[in-house]
């Protein structure tokens, strides 16, 4: 426990120590509280202590509920949805290349041809008043044809350009599109913790107010209720003042920790034809530009000469040449094309090394959710722990522990969600830093324990039978179910079952999240004169539960050794009668290990999953061996192995007989007969 800790849980406890005597005194003396009060306990002040009491641990297992109750209903994002997700107005084409292009098409379209006319006024004094000519003519190199064409192959080239650094500058402006859904992506899990700690928060400021003006307590533990709440309050705020936000606040999901395969990104850099592209653009723009700047001119003319006089006029063709002497000025190929080179190996070398230096924060974000994650973990298990035995312990020890407890859990989520906002951005920047396109490709997903791991391999449920499901009231049947990290049961639904409670246990278990099957059967079911009656209780069973487990056990007749294919043909005509008058309900059935693979074969597709009773066996060996007639017919999504809680000295063995079991397997869904069982094996570790 962190002094913090220890220091918040010790000043909560004392606060409600003194409480009580304030309270108490207040109740003798039929005084008035000596502040107002600023919450539910002023609008209906407790006649007593107790009352107060009551309500303050009313409102924190009702907080406490809907916790648990948002993880269970929250939903993991796919992170491909995050990452790949473009902003629409920045999807438009590259308006410069469609320009450049536009360029390009007119100097195609200009073969070097025009027309020219010329008018020489030469009046002299025997009356000539001048000559002129008309002239078709032909450019051939500069200025002309060959010129255009260059120039018109340079424009295209310069809207490749132009059309790679607008896929370049869209994909830096995308990012900022991902950014703005990471931080929305967890707003409603965010919005709802917040509002249950200022739910919680209160009338904790308010009892620490009371307290600190009364005399029985210190400033700063006021001060730190308060800056508690003035936090809380803020962020609140914040998300309450942006209208645009209002449509994420009832989403429930939650981001799921994943890295990058760092490593494939650098080798995807490398590897990536962009830059060679680039390189090859912008070379081909530098010789097409060099070409485009021709000095020498070559032209081609046909000209009429016209003379006012009518005289000496005629048809003349001819070709004029225009070589430059010095210098032309052109560039200096080779050293620009070096010049290219260099800026390209320098873009790659900074793209390898941003990227790295970005992925450092990400695996630094990934230690500090893993290391949040856990602290989660373990507030929220405290918190359990202490909700669990509230009737055990004294009132004021309990209730000041259970609101810190509370307390620290809701910050530690709260303070996950930030961590994982920081992760995801860090992600982003890595994306965006390696300019790779599908950037899915490189997420890996990392496995973290959800808030009901128990370290415990795979799934679990627990048979409870209706001597012990009766003698258990049904809070501590659900705090023993959680606390062995099971969120399935199988109870009895036979006579002998308290019917009211059964009802209301199911619906206490449907709210945190542990799902109820109710298990009845009768071995005579399987002749065929009673599947009627098979059916029939069946169906009377689904209007309490819309999941069922049948236990019938033909091999426990007396007959069944002499009629063993006969009993297993009459079991699998009851189980298609009975699934015939179902509508959707979830059906299971417990079987032997011993049964022929005929049988399992025609009944996996008829029942949901198959309970496989691996009771009594000797080694996880044994129990492997004996499962390959089922594993060659049955899936092994349909399949979950049975243990006797008997059968074991202690959890400890028990649970390494199902890792055993589940390594050799592949199976990873278990369940344990019985609850008597199970309580017996704890009580002999004592």
């Amino acid at each position: 426990m962190s002094q913090q800790q220890t220091r918040q849980e010790r000043s909560v406890k004392m606060v409600i120590v003194l409480i009580t005597l304030l309270m108490l005194a207040a109740v003798q003396l039929n005084a008035e509280p000596a502040y107002p009060v600023l919450n539910q306990f002023e609008q209906a002040q407790p006649e007593n202590v107790e009352s107060e009491q009551q309500q303050m641990w009313q409102l924190i297992v009702e907080i406490s509920d809907n916790f648990f109750n948002l993880y269970r209903s929250t939903n993991l994002i796919t992170p491909k949805q995050l990452f790949t997700s473009r902003c629409k107005q920045f999807a438009q084409p590259s308006a410069t290349a469609a320009a450049l292009n536009a360029e390009a098409v007119s100097y195609e379209a200009d073969r070097g041809l025009t027309v020219n006319g010329v008018y020489t006024d030469s009046a002299t004094s025997d009356g000539d008043e001048g000559t002129a000519y008309v002239e078709l003519a032909w450019d051939l190199l500069g200025n002309g044809q060959r010129e255009n064409r260059d120039r018109a192959r340079l424009l295209r080239e310069q809207a490749e350009l132009a059309m790679l650094n607008h896929e370049q500058r869209t994909w830096a402006l995308n990012s900022r599109c991902v950014a703005q859904n990471i931080s929305q992506a967890e707003l409603g899990n965010y919005a709802a913790l917040l509002q249950m700690h200022n739910q919680l928060l209160t009338p904790a400021e308010w009892l620490e107010r009371r307290a600190y003006l009364s005399g029985l307590a210190l400033f700063d533990e006021l001060l730190d209720a308060q800056s508690q709440l003035a936090v809380t309050n803020t962020e609140l705020q914040k998300i309450q003042a942006d209208p645009e936000l209002d449509r994420y606040l009832t989403i429930r999901a939650q981001l799921p920790l994943v890295d990058l395969d760092i490593q494939k990104i650098i080798e995807s850099i490398r590897l990536d034809p962009g830059p060679d592209y680039e390189r090859q653009l912008r070379r081909q723009a530098l010789q097409f530009g060099n070409d485009a700047d021709r000095a020498l001119k070559l032209r081609l003319y046909l000209r009429q000469e016209i003379s006012t006089a009518n005289q000496g006029a005629g048809l003349v063709a001819g070709v004029r040449v225009s070589v430059p002497i010095g210098p032309t000025g052109r560039t200096a190929l080779p050293e620009r094309v070096t010049e290219i080179n260099q800026q390209i190996d320098h873009q790659q070398w900074k793209r390898v090394a941003r990227t790295l230096s970005a992925y450092d924060e990400v695996s630094e974000q990934i230690n500090r959710v893993t290391r949040q994650h856990y602290r989660l973990l373990r507030a929220a298990e405290r918190l359990r722990q202490i909700l669990a035995a509230r009737n055990q312990q004294p009132w004021n020890i309990r209730l000041a522990t259970a609101a810190t407890r509370l307390h620290n859990t809701l910050l530690a989520a709260e303070n996950l969600i930030i961590a994982k906002r920081t992760l995801y951005e860090r992600l982003n920047r890595v994306i965006r830093e390696s300019q790779l396109q599908q950037p899915e490709q490189f997420l890996t997903a990392l496995e973290l324990p959800s808030l009901d791991y128990r370290a415990r391999v795979g799934q679990r449920l627990l048979y409870i039978w209706s001597d012990h499901f009766n003698r258990q009231d049904n809070q501590t049947l659900t705090d023993l179910i959680q606390a062995k990290g099971m969120n399935q049961v199988i109870v009895s639904a036979g006579q002998k079952t308290d019917r009211v409670k059964l009802e209301a246990f199911i619906g206490h278990a449907n709210d945190v999240g542990i799902q109820v099957e109710l298990t009845f059967g009768d071995n005579q079911w399987i002749f065929p004169e009673n599947h009627d009656k098979a059916a029939n209780r069946t169906i009377a069973a689904a209007a309490l539960s819309g999941h069922l487990h049948l236990d019938v056990e033909p091999q426990a007749l007396p007959g069944y050794q002499q009629n063993r294919e006969d009993y297993e043909r009459h079991y699998l005509q009851m189980i298609r009668n009975i699934t015939g008058q179902l509508k959707g309900q979830h059906l299971t059935v417990a079987v032997p290990l011993h049964w022929r693979k005929q049988t399992y074969a025609e009944l996996a597709p008829l029942v949901d999953e198959l309970y496989v009773m691996a009771y009594q066996q000797k080694s996880s060996n044994q129990v492997v061996r004996r499962l390959q007639p089922l594993l060659a017919v049955v899936p092994k999504a349909k399949l979950r192995i049975l243990a006797s809680a008997g059968d074991f000295p202690s959890e400890w063995d028990m649970e390494q007989h199902f890792i055993a079991v589940s390594a050799q397997t592949g199976i990873n869904r278990f369940g344990v007969h019985a609850l008597g069982s199970l309580l017996t094996m704890a009580a002999n570790k004592e």
